[in-house]
């Protein structure tokens, strides 16, 4: 429950039964409505009839990883969203340690019940395992509408919470972005140049590799080199396994 006036003389049922509607709507005026908009969701998910729809609380899971990913792009604590966070956890009294993670300050604002969880050590672990998943998802750069699918292809938030999901390594992002690189009929750009062909030789077509490319102020770009190098080309394919994989499965959603 969020930002109550204590009232002397007040039994357990009229606490329980106080209108949260009111609360929720008081505090939509004051602090950031996208954060009360996922409490909101979790409390459907929670207490309404789809209570036991684990679909809908890996939704929720999934809104929590792309509130997160705006919080890590905050410089400064003065601009959205950042301040409508600190001004939701001030106004709902809500405590960190020093050393809490960011995701799972996140995974605590939504689905901390005060009256509830103060006294709930199943409430404590409950959050703590969201938190896990919504790190371990981090951890593989993996995008907000990938992790229903993760989670529910991988046994479920314990599952992965006691670590039976092997992570995603940078070989295997690799392999995945390499597939989706030289399938796709989506490029940047097309070059016809003779000069640049003679860096390759037939056994190098339709694979994947690296140039190293200056732009100049004319609008041209120089390409100084093409990297052969195994090493090199599947570290830049790692590194473009989120943006790489999200955009294709994106194309396949759509198609």
């Amino acid at each position: 429950m969020f930002i109550t006036t204590e009232v002397q003389n007040v039994d357990q049922n009229d606490n329980e039964a106080y209108d949260l509607d009111q609360v929720i709507a008081y505090n939509n005026l004051i602090a950031d409505n996208t954060l009360i908009s996922i409490v909101e969701e979790r409390k459907v998910w929670q207490e309404g009839a789809c209570r036991t729809s684990n679909q809908q609380l890996y939704a929720v899971l999934a809104k929590c990883l792309t509130y997160y990913n705006l919080l890590s792009k905050c410089k400064s604590s003065k601009t959205a969203p950042r301040s409508g966070f600190d001004k939701f956890v001030a106004l709902n009294d809500i405590t960190f340690k020093s050393s809490t993670p960011l995701i799972n300050k996140v995974v605590k604002c939504v689905f901390y019940e005060p009256a509830v969880d103060s006294n709930s050590q199943r409430d404590r672990r409950r959050i703590s395992a969201y938190s896990l998943v919504l790190r371990r998802a981090i951890s593989d750069d993996m995008t907000p509408e990938q992790l229903p699918a993760f989670i529910d292809e991988n046994g479920g938030i314990e599952n992965i919470r006691q670590n039976k999901v092997g992570k995603v390594t940078d070989t295997v992002k690799a392999q995945q972005a390499r597939t989706v690189v030289e399938s796709s009929d989506s490029y940047l750009a097309v070059v016809n140049d003779s000069a640049l062909m003679q860096q390759f030789d037939a056994t190098d077509y339709d694979k994947a590799f690296v140039a190293v490319v200056v732009p100049r102020g004319d609008g041209t770009l120089e390409v100084r080199q093409i990297v052969k190098s195994a090493a090199a080309i599947n570290s830049s394919l790692a590194t473009m396994y989120k943006q790489v994989v999200a955009a294709n499965n994106a194309e396949l959603v759509a198609a």
